[in-house]
């Protein structure tokens, strides 16, 4: 009988311990990241009153006769079960979603936690509620991490700001239109047979024109059928009577930029040598420079420069008067889709005979001369009126603009043009920064394969970038012009569509202050600055156990390890796991009090049961009590 009283109290202080159980999971149905507990019961040792035996000759054998002395605890587990998710809006709400635990760190205590309520305190540093530092890693300059076990708590000063970076890439995409026509202008409209130069400067954009001024004009030249003229094939002696002015044929320079020396040498020229061999050795040794006969008319033309470079022909200047040598020449500049051609300064290229007669520039315009028994030289416009007279420009380039920073974080506005090169498949580049000069690599030429592919792309004098001397104090500034891989079409590509290249990014940036946090689902702390660059600056090691329900509550919805959880293994969210953790949310309880009501219900009606037990078993004993009575 009295096994029956013992046994009802086992039964009341198990029930009781499943409602104390019960009533905490209730108490934190609200609690961040709590995770609900189970009471497991198990009956306790039995008493035996007969041992079973096995079948025998004797007997067919018999069970154990056990008499149960009640029930006890066996275990309370942890249900680590996937809470759902409150949107909070804030940043350093954290939730974790998969396994894993938050890692906080206090006087050198390590804690783990589901709940991801964070701030920052007053020194920049993640914390929970309780002031724990929240442990992680932080990033380098470029953004890279140490190993796992390097972890530490993530500060990050109020007032951060961020160093500027000198440019060093600008990266290219997009279409150079293959059916744009090719970059080619007339030298001065080949205007050989007119002494005239050209005032002022003079420039047209895409499909614009120029407005040249004729200050000399002949309007009688070279019309003495009785005089011997000169052809192509004809020696230069046959044009040329003073030899003093071979000398002048030889030295021909061209220069690219004002502070370029670079200078090309027609050597070799002999009173014997013909105009077409003048002609050919400037069109093999002056880039651009080109020259063709058609219908009798000789047509001097160039190709159209990046802008910075001119072709300049040196000589003695022209002399106005009877019996002075014709010539090419000229001032100002030619100016063709954003690039310019210029020809500079009164220069002497060649001499096709003495002026016979010059008139004022009020006198009739002349478009052509003929030379008896010879060559005709006429205008490749057309011809020339007294005063002025329009040369149409094709639109033959393309620019693409974007900014770029030095040293110190100074915008530069960097603009590139390409133009449509006489050669097929090729584009001439050329580099200009406003305001700053141009030390290197400012152009050169892009071609293409028969796909339309990149194929090279290569700077003039060698150089491996554009480099350009900032004012303010910077230093020189040295960036790769990237158009994308050779042989791809990732990059600039040429095909018969509209013109559509872009340099789209780059890699500089001037200072700037931290201004937003943005925190990735791998655990990544990404810094927004007012420079609009974003930067990675730290992130968040996460912890996970062989046996996570054999960690020791802590308080503070947190927990420590021990032997029967094993050691901590660090991981980080996404790699090589499914774990991902999401900013502005937190993990509610996975307490449910439907359930948690309806084991309540159960614990109190085996509370009472056992109870039953109690009073049923005293009802009894005081029976037997009567029997003396």
């Amino acid at each position: 009988m009295l096994r029956s009283l013992y046994t009802g109290v086992a039964g009341l202080r198990n029930q009781q311990t499943k409602l104390e159980v019960v009533g905490n999971n209730v108490a934190n149905a609200n609690t961040t990241g709590f995770k609900r507990s189970r009471v497991n019961l198990q009956d306790s040792f039995s008493q035996t009153l007969r041992d079973a035996t096995g079948p025998s000759d004797a007997s067919q054998g018999r069970n154990p006769l056990q008499v149960g002395l009640g029930s006890s605890v066996g275990s309370i587990d942890r249900i680590h079960e996937q809470g759902s998710l409150e949107l909070t809006g804030q940043v350093t709400d954290l939730a974790l979603m998969g396994r894993g635990y938050f890692m906080t760190e206090d006087n050198g205590r390590t804690m783990y936690t589901r709940n991801g309520a964070f701030v920052f305190n007053a020194l920049g540093t993640l914390v929970d509620a309780g002031g724990n530092s929240v442990m992680g890693l932080m990033a380098d300059a470029s953004g890279n991490f140490g190993p796992l076990a390097d972890y530490g708590a993530i500060t990050l000063p109020l007032g951060m700001k961020e160093e500027p970076q000198a440019t060093g890439r600008v990266m290219f995409r997009s279409n150079l239109d293959a059916d744009a026509s090719q970059s080619t202008a007339s030298l001065l409209a080949g205007n050989t047979a007119n002494a005239s130069s050209v005032s002022g400067t003079t420039t047209a954009g895409v499909g614009g024109s120029l407005d040249v001024t004729v200050v000399n004009t002949i309007s009688q030249g070279l019309q003495d059928t009785t005089r011997t003229t000169a052809d192509l094939q004809s020696p230069l002696s046959t044009w040329i009577s003073d030899s003093s002015l071979l000398d002048q044929l030889t030295s021909l320079r061209v220069q690219e930029g004002e502070s370029s020396d670079r200078s090309v040498s027609l050597d070799g020229l002999t009173l014997d040598s013909t105009l077409e061999d003048l002609l050919t050795r400037m069109e093999n040794q002056i880039p651009g420079f080109g020259w063709n006969t058609q219908s009798g008319t000789l047509q001097l033309v160039g190709e159209v420069w990046g802008a910075g470079n001119s072709l300049e022909i040196t000589g003695a200047a022209l002399d106005s008067a009877l019996g002075a040598p014709v010539s090419l020449q000229g001032t100002g500049e030619l100016m063709a889709s954003g690039s310019f051609l210029a020809v500079d300064g009164q220069t002497q290229s060649f001499s096709l005979g003495p002026i016979t007669e010059v008139t004022s520039s009020s006198s009739g315009a002349v478009s052509q001369l003929e030379l008896p028994n010879g060559l005709m030289i006429e205008s490749a416009s057309g011809g020339f009126t007294d005063g002025s007279f329009s040369l149409e420009i094709q639109p033959t380039s393309h620019s693409t603009s974007i900014t770029v920073y030095d040293s110190l974080g100074t915008p530069w506005p960097l603009d590139v043009t390409f133009t449509r090169s006489s050669e097929d498949n090729t584009w001439l580049w050329n580099a200009d920064v406003a305001g700053a000069t141009i030390s290197g690599g400012g152009s050169g030429s892009v071609s293409f394969d028969s796909a339309g592919n990149l194929a090279t792309f290569t700077y003039d004098g060698g150089a491996s970038g554009l480099s350009f001397l900032p004012t303010g104090g910077a230093a020189e500034v040295t960036l790769v012009l990237d158009p994308g891989t050779i042989g791809s079409n990732n990059g600039i590509t040429q095909s018969s569509r509209d013109f559509s290249t872009q340099a789209y990014a780059q890699d500089g940036f001037a200072m700037g202050m931290l201004e937003q946090l943005e925190i990735q689902e791998d655990g990544t702390v990404v810094g927004a600055f007012t420079n609009g660059h974003s930067r990675t600056l730290a992130q968040l090691v996460l912890a996970d156990f062989a046996n996570e329900q054999g960690l020791t509550a802590a308080g503070e919805s947190a927990y420590v390890a021990n032997g029967a959880s094993g050691q901590a293994r660090l991981i980080q969210a996404g790699l090589n796991n499914s774990t991902s953790i999401q900013s502005g949310y937190l993990e509610m309880s996975n307490a449910d009090l439907t359930r948690e009501f309806t084991e309540m219900i159960v614990a109190q009606r085996g509370y009472q049961a056992a109870a039953k037990i109690i009073t049923t078993a005293d009802t009894l004993l005081d029976e037997v009590i009567r029997i003396k009575r």
